[in-house]
């Protein structure tokens, strides 16, 4: 898993406060490594209170923002539009509107290229859209609003011949965010027919529901036998496999 994985994971994990408390939960398994480390490293001044507001808003001018800063970008806007001072209070709300807005444009040409164009491509880039703002979301309900309509975008792709693995483990993810996770298996169990069972991203995909449900020895089960093709593996998959069975 790498830190970019992780922090999209984040909404589905346990969330440490502090660097400590993330270090405790690596070293009892709770979360992997990269919790600390990404814990531990994102201490920049933008994300400290009291926060620098010029700073902030030179971040919110950029155009090319990723997920993830808009994400941390929510988290302090959404304390900000707390905050004591009206005009503080105000421009936190004004500024996690026009993030949200940029959001939903994107989900609106999508949605018009799927139906100029229903191709596969049209559909991934609608289902990814509608998930990236789910994760914007702090709000339960609309996280699980536009999460849904991801999972139906996606599920759409199963009846296209395009259908790849990727678009099956991605169905996947959007379920194990709705902390659906029976019906995760049910899609990864089509997956290995489909695909092949012993498939090493099919396996990191099944750890992943085991681990969403704190069954940590099925995570460890489905390690060691990804273990037995430890050659075939890649480097970021050897090391989910060091950090779980300790195999190097």
């Amino acid at each position: 898993m790498t830190i970019q994985e992780f922090i999209q994971a984040s909404a589905q994990q346990f969330q440490p406060k502090t660097p400590q408390a993330a270090l405790l939960a690596a070293k009892e398994g709770i979360l992997p490594a990269q919790a600390y480390i990404y814990k531990a490293s994102s201490v920049k001044p933008l994300f400290e209170e009291p926060f620098d507001l010029e700073e902030l808003q030179r971040i919110l001018s950029r155009q090319d923002n990723d997920l993830e800063t808009d994400i941390l970008l929510m988290k302090v806007l959404g304390k900000l539009s707390h905050h004591q001072d009206a005009e503080t209070a105000l421009f936190a709300a004004e500024s996690m509107n026009a993030i949200e807005s940029r959001y939903n444009r994107r989900i609106e040409e999508a949605a018009k290229a799927v139906e100029e164009t229903p191709t596969a491509a049209a559909h991934r880039h609608c289902a990814e859209a509608l998930y990236d703002l789910a994760l914007l979301s702090s709000q339960t309900a609309i996280r699980k609003f536009y999460l849904k309509e991801a999972f139906i975008m996606a599920r759409k792709l199963e009846d296209l011949k395009e259908y790849t693995k990727e678009d099956g483990l991605f169905l996947v993810s959007i379920l194990n965010a709705l902390d659906m996770h029976a019906q995760s298996k049910q899609v990864l169990a089509a997956l290995k027919e489909r695909f092949g069972k012993d498939d090493s991203d099919i396996l990191e995909a099944e750890a992943a529901v085991a681990f969403a449900r704190r069954d940590f020895m099925g995570v460890i089960l489905i390690y060691l036998r990804l273990g037995k093709k430890k050659k075939y593996l890649d480097s970021r998959e050897l090391a989910a496999l060091a950090y779980w069975t300790e195999q190097r």
